[in-house]
């Protein structure tokens, strides 16, 4: 009987270390390609007509633009993307508020610019990450 070839396993192993340390890497990028997806969909469901709250007439398109794509952050098994809008009034306009009135109170009813755009990406991640972690397999021979 002849004796076991371990070259196969041991370049097994080599291409596993080197997919390793891309992997953090491949995440990132992933990470921040769905972020800027999502940014650029908060960005087209932002009315610039509310860009005024005690004008809505008035088109600035201040909300419009303040949208911010932070970080993209590894932390161990952990991943996070910051997106947020630094218009003062960004929070008013996302999740709708109550005014007063000389006859009581109003409400101004929320618009979710941000919180629709992740739904629709969170939809799309699965088969996107699927598709890209597949060919990141591909390109490190696995």
């Amino acid at each position: 009987m002849k004796g076991f070839d371990f070259d196969a396993v041991v370049q097994y192993r080599d291409k596993l270390a080197s997919t390793e340390k891309d992997f953090t890497a491949f995440i990132s990028d992933f990470l921040l390609e769905m972020g800027l997806r999502a940014l650029t969909k908060a960005t087209k469901n932002t009315d610039a007509t509310k860009d005024s709250l005690q004008n809505p007439t008035v088109r600035t398109r201040h909300l419009k633009g303040s949208w911010v794509l932070k970080e993209v952050k590894v932390d161990g098994i952990n991943v996070s993307i910051t997106i947020y809008n630094t218009a003062d009034y960004a929070e008013y306009v996302e999740y709708g508020h109550r005014y007063r009135t000389k006859d009581g109170w109003g409400y101004t009813r929320p618009y979710y610019m941000l919180t629709r755009s992740i739904k629709d990406i969170e939809k799309e991640i699965p088969k996107r990450f699927n598709m890209q972690f597949t060919k990141f397999l591909k390109e490190h021979g696995l």
